[in-house]
């Protein structure tokens, strides 16, 4: 595993053999932003259950950038194994006792991730603070006993965060096939698309 280290510039090459040629594109690693608060609220409805999950954190110094994305995992082992960490589980053991229990945390969330749907992001700048601490919610509609909810936050650079923006403003499929254009920024000389590193806070529910 590639160490992250806050301000150091990384670097991603790639060279293909068969077509000789190569992409090459450069980031910084911000550094991390945490929650403040995290905490549900049930709504019983008639017809189905809502979580609204509330949240908060205060700004880093300087202008930001922060993206906050909400998973959804129903009755599925992934999020659950963040939770349920065992000691004495031949596999996890190691891992435990190596990189003790935060970081640890932090590797199966990244792992676990990976295969959930993201319900939402919502993407924050500082014209959408008023003080120096962002206060918010997100609604979970037609929730169960034994789903996980996990939201997590990140810092991100004023280029990935204009290129979300684009992506948001893209649309479904549908809309981008008939809609307007949009031209995507891209960092990647020869190539397309963002390179770009930042750390994610995760918060299980």
């Amino acid at each position: 595993e590639i160490p992250v280290i806050d301000n150091d510039l990384y670097e991603l090459y790639i060279y293909d053999t068969m077509l000789e040629s190569s992409v090459r594109s450069y980031t910084y690693v911000l550094p991390e932003v945490l929650f403040d608060t995290v905490y549900p609220e049930i709504i019983a409805g008639t017809n189905d259950t809502t979580a609204r999950i509330h949240f908060s954190f205060t700004d880093l110094p300087e202008i930001n950038y922060y993206m906050v994305n909400y998973y959804e995992d129903q009755n599925d082992s992934a999020f659950q194994s963040l939770i349920n960490i065992d000691p004495d589980d031949p596999l996890i053991g190691p891992l435990l006792d190596s990189l003790g229990y935060i970081e640890l945390f932090n590797l199966l969330s990244r792992v676990s991730t990976i295969g959930a749907d993201v319900e939402s992001t919502l993407l924050l700048n500082q014209e959408d603070f008023t003080g120096p601490v962002f206060t918010g919610y997100v609604d979970f509609y037609n929730i169960h006993t034994d789903d996980t909810l996990v939201v997590t936050i990140s810092n991100i650079s004023e280029e990935y965060y204009n290129y979300l923006d684009y992506r948001q403003k893209a649309g479904s499929l549908y809309s981008q096939i008939l809609g307007e254009p949009i031209n995507m920024p891209t960092n990647i000389d020869s190539g397309y698309g963002l390179f770009t590193g930042h750390k994610q806070f995760y918060k299980p529910i």
